[in-house]
């Protein structure tokens, strides 16, 4: 390795600082001074402890560590001692310069930079050469610290972390003149004029080029021009090989200095500046950190002071809306007072919170006569402020809003203006200082409206690094005030505010996957109520993904003159273009999910669709027609709502039927007399005069409107022949009416008695004028008539009042509250509600556009739910005479099945031998070769780990009994063993999810979630009904959607996104679950679950719940159940006694290990339970002592490896072919750490 590819800057992208290097044709050297160390035994190391107020810790030869206050948390005992030992050797070519210093504990993290100080050593420098600190952690390289600066005889760094240091000089290449160096290269950040961190704006940069003196490189000598090009590194890293320079200066002198605005979209402190110096447009060199380019420190620099800002009142709305006896609130954003900036932190910008004995005061003022006098109308102080009222990432108290909320209002507030004045007296000053903003308008509305949304935001999916943009539109008296929302996805507890998101519209951040399931939604509140929309979801994901369609548009049948209006739902990958078609030509202008007709005319009649597209491709609807009727409202067919009563008279008086109908007027009757239309009787109410016996018959009215006819009940008439005078008998009272506003009601009464009879009608019991007839027809009906109407019907006998019969008006629905999304389980139910206002509701929900047979309430509980039903859209239509309303969609979502352990197959032991992914990305195997399993080449048993020689790096490992397999990144298989000394490609398969091996056979998850097995088969290990061997894999019969696979001693078994679990092959304990059968060939399920994963031994089988307890099957003979006894087993799952809060499980031979949610293990069965005894039972769980952190288990024929999180290797058992990777073939009692610390894969 040469000396050039160890200088990285600590902190940036190594990568880059490597190309940079590669472009200055830098190199580095360590002086000549002797080895790692003195050579001379350790002096001891002096303890110091330090705590949150911060110290410094020295060593007798002046090496130095400065702990700032605030870089600890607690109390910590830092030791300095120069101590090589444990530090990485150094590379081939390099000499250590000077001592090594070890600086304990090793891996300490700070809030802030300390400062390590070493002593410079003595020997002379070349003209060439510059002193830098260089950093290593154990088992790690050297790092060059760029940061480096010298004075006072030490050589100083600022880091994050203790290790090993040492100094080192760094050299650069010159044709025997000094080259041109450019010392001071500084930019102040600015942002709204003050200097911060992050930048999220366009910014001012304040760049300042100064020289150290020398000469230009030899390139440069006689350029006419030569110019300096900036531009950026590690955090804001622009294309190469352009590089994209984000502002050039022409060198005309030894200092330039400038200021310029550039256009940065989003630039961290982190990133780091560099710039090319070009002569004649040829690059004659680049300068990035480190000796040719310094910096006040490692990062961009921001001024060490603080920042005082003027009091001041930023912001104010123009207008206010409330409404009358509410309260008024003026938004008003302010800046200063006590809220000044502090000295950088850990180089971010800081303001100081007020309190009560330091803050503004503001007093509110009100004038209601065009601002000639102003009345205090309250106070509120800068303590109980919002410090966080804008969007975007600015610090606490950057600006700041007051609260303040005056009322209750009145009429007369109306056309008033509020304003704001707030003074702030600094400490030790007598003189406040007040500012005074702009005056707010206020409008007072006299009737409001509750917040109701129009639009809704929607779901979306977008690609990685792209932002999402959500928007409502919503309605309401006052406007409301709105807020966006968020929660992680998958999640169904509280909301959490966006920050600065109060418009209808609201764009993300820069989405990676780790946001993908995110939900949001808009609240709209104002004086009358709060509306919240329905969650939507973003995804994200790494590919484009083509549009599809989860709501086609539906057909419509509208009368002219009214609106129509189609509506898609689609997802895909942002951005998604629509465009509408009529009759399969394109309309101008219809490019939204969303087609309104306003004032539809015949012509537009026809078959409506919509193509939507995006970057990977495009997709078109179904049609829907659009069908254009008369002009008017939609005919409503007539109900008969009182029907005809029967009628006793005596000859000679009056006989009288009458009928009361709904639905579109006008209406015809046609009254018949035993089945036969009667001439003339064509009104609502027929009377026979002077009734006869010739009368006397069976009545019915037949009435008829547009839309259709409907019979009335047949009615007697009997007439009597007593010329007796009878008094009035009330057969059938008014019924009560429910019609639309504009429509017809018809209250009837029907009555016997000797006539002639009065009739008087009465409105909340008071007559009408001139409604004095047996039928009182209202029309074009308002809020006016709604009463109670009754009827007094007399004869000369006296008279009688009917029952009141109210009128009722229906409003048109509106939906308040719409069903939201909701998760189920597999298995379960899901309730969705609305809430609606109106009259005489009916409901009628939806699933997929399809009604539900008997879903006709508020409510609707579905049945037990099926993976299938993901994805459902439930929605609801509610309607009443006076309208229909659909409500917005809710997504049914199913539980997903759990996502694959970030450590699943790290780590994989069998028989004698054990795999392990490194953290380079290299699969590494140790112990018994017999057959080649360790992929090195021999049949030789290897006590230390030895890396395969893949063609990519690898991503999991699997090991059987005499073979090892690796996963790769592709997703492609490699295994070595049974004869094969180094891995070979198992051909016919890309983007494999999952390889596993067994005593003598293999398994694979494929890309499509199915299952293919190959190797000995004489128990049907393989799976595919047979029991013949198999050299290429061939598919596990009747699995689908499988999650993961598992092998184990003859047999298999895989876990379905269902959380089932299914096993196959030798059967002899009953491991796959089933009762007496030698070996299964098909796989069977087995009674246990739900699952999340599975992990087999030697006839017995183990699966980890959904509630973090295990349950186990099969061969007992050694405890491996962990029941608490030694028994028999068998096909039967049992519960682990003792056990909860597991993350994972690893079957071996016959004894089982356990992680638990806080990375401890826990062990039973038989063999070394890692406690310090060679061989026992264990029938229940017992913890290993000493071992925490752990990230993965693996268990084998009587070994236990532990991957923890700081990438090491623990292993204990047997060890007769070096399978515990300790360099040494003798047994372990107790977690040993692998052979020269080797690094694995951490998290």
């Amino acid at each position: 390795m040469s000396a050039t590819h160890l200088l990285v800057a600590e902190g940036r992208s190594a990568a880059i600082a490597l190309n940079l290097l590669a472009a200055a044709a830098l190199s580095l050297a360590l002086v000549s001074c002797g080895g790692g160390g003195s050579g001379d035994e350790p002096l001891p190391p002096p303890a110091v402890t330090v705590g949150a107020a911060g110290g410094a810790v020295g060593e007798a030869g002046g090496a130095q560590v400065v702990v700032p206050a605030g870089a600890l948390q607690a109390d910590t005992t830092i030791r300095l001692a120069k101590d090589s030992s444990g530090a990485p050797p150094v590379p081939a070519g390099l000499v250590a310069a000077g001592d090594t210093y070890a600086i304990t504990p090793h891996g300490t993290r700070f809030a802030q930079p300390v400062e390590v100080r070493l002593p410079v050593p003595s020997t002379s420098l070349q003209p060439n050469q510059n002193w830098s600190l260089a950093k290593a952690e154990p088992g790690g390289s050297w790092v060059v610290l760029g940061n480096s600066t010298v004075a006072d005889g030490m050589v100083s760094a600022r880091v994050g972390g203790f290790s090993y240091f040492t100094v080192v000089a760094v050299s650069y290449p010159f044709d025997g003149n000094p080259p041109q160096l450019f010392g001071i290269f500084k930019w102040e950040h600015r942002c709204n004029g003050e200097p911060c961190g992050t930048i999220t704006l366009p910014t001012s940069l304040e760049i300042r080029v100064t020289t150290t003196g020398g000469v230009m490189p030899a390139v440069c000598s006689g350029a006419s021009q030569r110019s300096l090009d900036i531009y950026f590194t590690g955090g804001y890293q622009p294309d190469f090989p352009e590089r994209n320079p984000l502002t050039s200066f022409e060198l005309t002198s030894q200092t330039v200095y400038t200021t310029v605005v550039l256009a940065v979209p989003t630039l961290p402190n982190v990133a780091v500046p560099a710039m090319d110096l070009f002569c004649d447009g040829q690059l004659a060199a680049t300068y990035f950190p480190g000796p040719a380019l310094l910096f006040d420190s490692s990062v961009i620099s921001h001024p060490d002071r603080a920042l005082t800002r003027p009091l001041r009142v930023l912001s104010t709305p123009g207008t206010v809306q409330t409404l009358v006896g509410a309260r008024l609130d003026v938004p008003t954003v302010m800046s200063g007072g006590a809220a000044q900036a502090d000295p950088i932190a850990a180089f971010r910008l800081k303001y100081t919170p007020p309190d009560a004995r330091n803050q503004a005061v503001i007093t509110w003022l009100r004038s209601r006569d065009a601002g000639k006098t102003w009345v205090d109308v309250g106070r509120s102080f800068q303590s109980e402020a919002d410090a966080h009222p804008l969007e975007g990432p600015m610090p606490a108290w950057m600006y700041w809003t007051p609260r303040f909320s005056y009322g209750p209002v009145e009429a007369n507030d109306d056309g008033a203006l509020i304003r704001a004045q707030a003074c702030y007296t600094p400490p030790g000053s007598s003189t406040p200082e007040c500012v005074t903003g702009s005056p707010t308008r206020v409008e007072v509305i006299q009737q409001g409206a509750v917040p109701r949304f129009t639009e809704a935001p929607r779901s979306m999916l977008v690609r990685t690094g792209q932002t999402a943009s959500l928007s409502a539109t919503v309605t309401g008296l006052p406007t409301p005030t709105l807020q966006w929302q968020t929660r992680p996805a998958n999640a169904s507890g509280a909301w959490t505010d966006v920050s600065g998101a109060t418009s209808t519209s609201f764009t993300t951040a820069l989405l990676g996957l780790a946001d993908n399931g995110t939900q949001f939604r808009l609240v709209a509140t104002n004086a009358l109520g709060t509306a919240e929309s329905a969650p939507v979801t973003v995804s994200v994901s790494d590919l484009n993904v083509a549009p599809t369609f989860t709501t086609q548009p539906a057909s419509l049948s509208v009368a002219s003159g009214s609106d129509a209006a189609f509506a898609v739902a689609a997802r895909g990958t942002e951005a998604l273009n629509y465009q509408w078609h009529l009759n399969g030509n394109p309309i101008a202008g219809a490019n939204a999910a969303v087609l309104r007709l306003p004032a539809v005319t015949p012509a537009q009649a026809g078959t409506y669709s919509v193509v939507v597209s995006n970057a990977a491709g495009s997709t078109t609807s179904a049609d829907a027609m659009l069908t254009v009727g008369p002009a008017g409202a939609p005919l409503v067919a007539p109900s008969i709502v009182t029907q005809p009563a029967s009628v006793l008279v005596n000859a000679g008086n009056t006989a009288t039927f009458g009928v009361g109908v709904s639905g579109s007027a006008p209406f015809t009757f046609q009254w018949l007399r035993n089945a036969q239309p009667i001439a003339g009787a064509t009104q609502a109410v027929y009377s026979i005069a002077s009734a006869t016996s010739v009368d006397a018959a069976i009545y019915s009215v037949q009435v008829s409107n547009a839309a259709g006819s409907a019979v009335s009940f047949r009615v007697q008439l009997t007439v009597t022949p007593a010329p007796r005078i009878e008094a009035v008998t009330l057969m059938a009272h008014p019924a009560p009416q429910v019609q639309s506003p504009g429509g017809t009601a018809s209250f009837v009464v029907a009555a016997s008695g000797t006539g002639p009879l009065s009739y008087q009608w009465l409105k909340d019991g008071t007559p009408i004028a001139g409604a004095t007839g047996a039928v009182l027809t209202l029309g074009n009906l308002g809020t006016a008539d709604i009463a109670a109407y009754s009827v007094t019907v007399g004869n000369v006998l006296g008279g009688i009042t009917s029952d009141a019969a109210p009128l009722t008006l229906l409003n048109a629905p509106v939906i308040v509250a719409p069903p939201q999304a909701a998760r189920a389980a597999v298995g379960g139910t899901a309730r969705f509600s609305v809430t609606a206002s109106g009259s005489g509701l009916r409901y009628q929900w939806l699933r997929n556009n399809v009604a539900i047979p008997g879903a006709d309430s508020a409510s609707y509980t579905t049945p037990a739910l099926a993976p299938a039903d993901s994805g459902a859209i439930y929605a609801v239509l509610v309607y009443n005479g006076a309208g229909v309303v659909f409500s917005t969609p809710a997504v049914l979502s199913m539980e997903s099945p759990p996502a694959a352990s970030p450590s699943r197959d790290k780590i994989a032991s069998s028989f004698w031998h054990t795999c392990a992914m490194q953290a380079d990305g290299q699969a590494a195997c140790w112990g018994y070769n017999s057959s080649g399993q360790v992929g090195a080449g021999d049949t030789t048993p290897w006590p230390v780990p030895r890396a395969m020689t893949l063609l990519e790096p690898a991503t999991g490992v699997a090991a059987g009994e005499t073979t090892s397999c690796a996963l790769t990144v592709t997703g492609k298989v490699y295994c070595a063993g049974n004869g094969f000394t180094s891995p070979q490609p198992l051909s016919g398969f890309t983007n494999v999810k999952q390889v596993v091996a067994g005593r003598s056979h293999r398994c694979l998850l494929a890309s499509d979630d199915t299952v293919w097995c190959w190797g000995s088969n004489d128990v049907g290990q393989v799976g595919d009904g047979t029991t013949d061997p198999r050299l290429a894999p061939v598919q596990v019969a009747n699995l689908s959607g499988m999650l993961s696979v598992a092998a184990g001693a003859d047999f298999s078994c895989a876990l379905r996104n269902d959380d089932s679990v299914w096993c196959w092959g030798l059967n002899t304990s009953g491991q796959v679950g089933q009762g007496p059968s030698p070996s299964v060939s098909i796989p069977v399920q087995v009674s246990v679950g739900p699952a999340t994963q599975v992990s087999l031994g030697a006839g017995y089988a183990c699966a980890l719940l959904r509630g973090g307890t295990v349950n186990c099957w099969g061969r007992n003979n050694e405890g491996q159940l962990g029941t608490g006894s030694v028994g028999a087993g068998g096909p039967a799952a049992v519960a682990v006694i003792g056990l909860s809060r597991v993350v994972e499980v690893t079957a071996g031979r016959s004894h089982v290990c356990a992680r638990l949610d806080d990375l401890s293990v826990r062990c039973w069965g038989t063999g070394v339970m890692g406690n310090g005894n060679v061989d026992e039972t264990r029938t229940a769980p017992t913890q290993v002592g000493g071992l925490a952190g752990v990230q993965a288990l693996a268990a084998g024929f009587g070994h236990t490896c532990a991957l923890r999180s700081d990438g090491q290797v623990l292993c204990w058992g047997g060890n007769q072919e070096g399978q515990l990777g300790v360099g040494d073939r003798v047994v372990r009692t107790v977690p040993t750490v692998t052979v020269a610390g080797a690094i694995f894969w951490r998290p």
